[in-house]
């Protein structure tokens, strides 16, 4: 069979012209697969824009190549495409560079059909908006920071300003501002300044920057920040000046009041006599020292400041690499409980608790709160050594010892108590005392008895028998003082 080729030259001649304008094409184009997203080609400029090569793109879904919060923006008409309901439809999305930053394209798709009439995929026309984004965010961020624009003409007294211009100084964008009301509007006590410094920068040639009050026709004082510089003749006259201005109102209150609050934290730091409160860079170096440091550890804050902060740590404790030790721990917690010996200038020992906390900031350092809990630290371990001799010789007489809490909770059973009863020193009640070790026959007695002195506070003084661990009762005599305190004379103990 004969085919007569020449009846396909103007298909092949159409094909070979869009291939040519795909391809050469400065936007990004794909043919796109409306069942699942996936690219049946893509032209250079489109791998280009994304800086991925065409079999990268050709294996990457479009939702995959989509900043994640945008990748539903388009959901339903791109559904309703699919379903041969939407001809086109455009939409603005971040896509994903191989690099990993956003692309801000304008993507506009157009369905393609089959024979039958039916969605067959889309083609895909992706613009690169980066540039004009930029311009938007910057457009926003004029008006979001309130920035206006002025020209003032220094042989006339001509002043012309933007919209916003005289919205900063209170205005109705309207209505007109003269040079003589803007001179009017700035605070008396800044009015002074304002013509000294544009005298200066007439004068010199030099950039017209000041920040001012205003006070606007509504009794309201804003703070303005003022930019310009002088235009001259080609004879060195002096034309005009052209500038802009910028609302800082709220910045300059946000600054005002972080500076009152720095001030009472200050205070409040250097007024702290009973704790010390040091601050470290991240190398441990001294940077800051208050009068409750300069009190407990002796050393002014001219002479800490500076020096490294090991300095009232013991030579010991320098040695095994203790202030190391604690800085690390609070890179890595958060913070670091500090409870040891430390050491004066004058090379006296105290007894230093405290914490160091790593600051918020990163690069900032760390604070260092700590005070002098020697002649506490010195009372416990007194205590620890009386409570430890109370013990031994608790253990070592022949007798039963118990101490109970004001209610009569055990809270103390000696050596030999333990040894005959097998009791394991939990801290019984007295009817659990009664239903563990007190003979059947004297127990509602004993309770009964020690319930009396409980609520009198006259001593306890009963016989009764207790059951040994082996099962055998034998005979006591139970004696029990109160212990009140010295102070108030109420019972603490029995």
């Amino acid at each position: 069979m004969n085919t007569d080729v020449h009846s396909n030259k103007p298909w092949r001649s159409s094909e070979v012209a869009y291939r040519a304008i795909f391809e050469q094409s400065a936007l990004g184009m794909g043919f796109i697969q409306l069942a699942d997203y996936r690219w049946l080609d893509v032209n250079s400029a489109f791998c280009k824009m994304l800086s991925r090569s065409r079999d990268n793109m050709l294996a990457t879904a479009l939702p995959y190549m989509t900043h994640f919060e945008d990748v539903g923006l388009d959901a339903v008409p791109f559904q309703r495409m699919a379903r041969g309901e939407l001809d086109s439809y455009q939409i603005e999305k971040r896509l994903l560079h191989d690099k990993g930053h956003n692309v801000s394209a304008r993507l506009t798709l157009s369905l393609i059909r089959d024979v039958g009439g039916n969605a067959d995929y889309a083609v895909v026309v992706a613009e690169d908006i980066r540039d004009h984004k930029a311009a938007e965010e910057k457009l926003a961020a004029i008006n979001a920071g309130r920035l206006g624009t002025w020209s003032l003409n220094l042989v006339t007294g001509e002043l012309t300003t933007s919209e916003m211009c005289r919205l900063n100084f209170g205005r109705s964008p309207t209505s007109p501002f003269s040079y003589a009301e803007l001179c009017d509007a700035v605070h008396p006590d800044d009015k002074i300044r304002m013509a000294e410094a544009i005298e200066r920068s007439v004068a010199s040639g030099a950039d017209y920057d000041i920040e001012y009050r205003i006070l606007t026709p509504a009794g309201e004082v804003r703070s303005l920040a003022i930019r310009g510089q002088p235009i001259y003749a080609s004879d060195g006259a002096p034309l005009r000046m052209m500038g802009v201005s910028i609302d800082v109102t709220e910045k300059r209150q946000t600054e005002d009041k972080q500076s009152e609050s720095e001030a009472r934290y200050r205070q409040i730091v250097e007024g702290a006599e009973d704790f010390a409160i040091v601050a470290l860079d991240e190398h441990g170096t001294v940077t800051a020292w208050n009068r409750g440091a300069e009190g407990i550890v002796g050393y002014a804050a001219d002479d800490a400041i500076g020096r490294p902060g090991a300095i009232f740590f013991t030579p010991e404790d320098r040695e095994a690499g203790v202030p190391e030790r604690e800085m690390n721990r609070a890179k890595a917690a958060g913070r670091a409980v500090n409870e040891r010996w430390h050491i004066r200038k004058d090379g006296s020992r105290f007894w230093g608790s405290g914490i160091m906390m790593r600051l918020d900031e990163e690069g900032s350092g760390y604070v260092k709160i700590f005070r002098d809990r020697t002649a506490e630290h010195e009372a416990e371990a007194a205590l620890r050594e009386s409570e430890q001799r109370f013990r031994l010789m608790a253990d070592a007489v022949p007798q039963i010892i118990w101490i109970t809490d004001r209610h009569g909770q055990m809270e103390f059973l000696n050596k030999q108590f333990v040894d005959y009863t097998g009791a394991a020193g939990e801290a019984w009640s007295p009817a659990e005392m009664a239903a563990n070790f007190i003979h059947p026959g004297d127990g509602a007695g004993v309770v009964a008895a020690w319930k009396v002195a409980l609520e009198t506070g006259e001593p306890f003084d009963v016989e009764h028998r207790i059951r040994s661990a082996a099962g055998e009762d034998r005979w006591f005599l139970a004696r029990a003082e109160p212990y009140r305190d010295p102070e108030t004379g109420a019972i603490v103990r029995w």
